[in-house]
């Protein structure tokens, strides 16, 4: 478990610990996969949804809702959403059942401050880190070196022009093998590489045309840091009053907003909860945070 600074000394309920559901400065030193997973982790355990269905042993979280007619024929069905958006956009349905699995085993909901590291590091590899076996079976780029042959059947024939060679390749690359199984879209071309340039210079000119051919895309970096800061404070919304907030604010955050003046600190806090709603309901279309709510 982690050992994050003690701030309170007494719980606001019998059921909620803030040092345990708020704390994360510990995890500031950690890495940036260990910083990302902890962050999805505390937002999957604001869904009341997951959470439910995780209660359900016999959940199929990669079956279909589907509706019937009065003689039994489906006329509908719909993918189930109950996972995050990451995992039904990336994973495999065997990953998500892994996940499934792992969070199970990590006794989800419980905060991501009180799971042994054993289990955090079985969630990192489910959560945050299930594209790095799958590149080891489907790199990004892979590049096969073939030396083309002079296609003599082509350069001797009479009706073709002979005002260049014509070449060939002398078998089937490797890299075609198997191909259509993977369920990947790949693109196919011939890389001609000369060796007269510096790797800098080969892989500028490489970078160059690939920002041509392809549309930018990024995985992005929503500061998963500031997001568990942000989640923290709508935590503190959700469970305490006005007067009691500022100050845990303050000592939770550390941002400076919150140690000031009190109008500041409530615009600071609509600020924090209002970028925690939006990155919530980027992995969980259409619900609600459990914290969402506001203590008067």
């Amino acid at each position: 478990m982690n050992s994050s600074p003690k701030f309170f000394h007494e719980k606001a309920d019998s059921e909620f610990d803030p040092d345990a559901e708020c704390n994360f400065q510990a995890l500031s030193g950690l890495s940036p996969k260990e910083i990302e997973t902890a962050c999805k982790y505390e937002y999957m355990r604001e869904s009341q949804a997951l959470r439910d269905e995780l209660e359900n042993s016999e959940a199929d979280y990669n079956r279909e809702y589907k509706l019937f007619n009065e003689s039994g024929a489906i006329i509908a069905s719909r993918p189930r959403r109950v996972l995050p958006s990451f995992a039904h956009e990336n994973l495999r349905a065997s990953e998500r059942y892994h996940l499934v699995n792992e969070l199970k085993k990590a006794g989800f909901p419980k905060p991501w401050n009180m799971l042994p590291k054993e289990a955090q590091k079985r969630l990192r590899s489910s959560i945050s880190e299930w594209d790095e076996e799958r590149k080891k079976s489907n790199p990004p780029v892979l590049i096969e070196a073939v030396s083309p042959e002079p296609d003599e059947e082509l350069n001797y024939d009479p009706d073709r022009s002979h005002d260049r060679i014509y070449w060939r390749l002398p078998s089937e690359p490797r890299l075609l093998h198997g191909w259509e199984q993977s369920g990947r879209k790949y693109f196919f071309a011939f890389i001609r590489i000369d060796e007269g340039y510096s790797q800098t210079e080969a892989c500028d000119a490489f970078k160059t045309w690939f920002a041509t051919q392809f549309p930018h895309r990024t995985h992005g970096n929503p500061h998963f840091g500031a997001k568990l800061l942000q989640l923290a404070a709508m935590r503190v919304r959700h469970r305490f009053k006005r007067a009691e907030r500022q100050r845990m604010l303050a000592e939770l955050t550390g941002k400076a907003t919150y140690k000031g003046d009190q109008s500041l600190a409530d615009i600071q806090l609509s600020r924090d909860c209002k970028d925690a709603m939006e990155f919530f309901q980027s992995l969980f279309v259409g619900q609600r945070p459990i914290s969402a709510t506001r203590k008067s």
